[in-house]
């Protein structure tokens, strides 16, 4: 069960350009908006591809369960 504290890696990808890499980053949930479905965190990774999703360090971020690839401890 994700909670406000966990770390949950996500795959971004640009909107409507779907040929442009995607990058994976870590987000640390601080609200649950929908049980299981629906969260708010904050991007946890200096992401080298923002150009491409728009995604930064620090960002809060709006996201779904969807979208979640791996959950557990950041990585160094």
């Amino acid at each position: 069960m994700l909670h406000p504290g966990s770390h949950v890696k996500v795959l971004a990808q640009s909107v409507g350009q779907p040929k442009n890499p995607c990058e994976e980053i870590w987000i640390h949930i601080r609200q649950v908006r929908k049980k299981g479905t629906a969260f708010v965190g904050l991007v946890n990774t200096h992401t080298g591809r923002s150009q491409y999703h728009g995604l930064e360090f620090g960002m809060m971020i709006s996201f779904e369960a969807k979208h979640i690839i791996d959950v557990g401890m950041m990585g160094g």
